[in-house]
């Protein structure tokens, strides 16, 4: 769009405050997460996404600070996708887990369904991705 460096930047910066100031939880995730953690499961976010982790991190700590202290693995910073099957296999390998030992969550058929099953790893698909008007 021929936007300056300066204009680019002040634009993803006003995006980013936008999202973190108007970001909500979803209630019922929120809940099965710590429901997770208070289990002593291990909970391991990963996200095909454009924003650095520090920014997710702050959207996480927003709905709880617990969250933000979480691993985070995110698509851009890996130069891995969960479309590929690249970044989940990252996440195994570098979580040190066997493919079997992990549930993968995610409401994409193919990068959070086919290919994370391709790999030995457990899913479950997330059929409420809508938020509802609660939410």
């Amino acid at each position: 769009c021929s936007l300056s460096k300066t204009q680019r930047d002040f634009l993803q910066t006003f995006e980013f405050n936008l999202e973190l100031e108007n970001t909500r939880p979803i209630r019922a995730n929120d809940q099965m997460v710590h429901d997770l953690l208070a289990k002593g499961e291990r909970v391991i976010f990963i996200s095909d996404m454009y924003l650095q982790s520090k920014y997710i991190k702050q959207l996480l700590a927003k709905a709880s600070p617990v969250f933000a202290e979480l691993p985070l693995y995110v698509s851009n910073e890996c130069g891995l996708l969960k479309q590929t099957g690249s970044l989940c296999k990252y996440v195994l390998e570098k979580e040190n887990i066997r493919p079997e030992e992990l549930i993968h969550r995610g409401d994409n058929p193919v990068a959070d369904l086919e290919k994370p099953r391709s790999l030995g790893i457990l899913t479950d698909f997330y059929d409420r991705s809508v938020p509802s008007h609660w939410d």
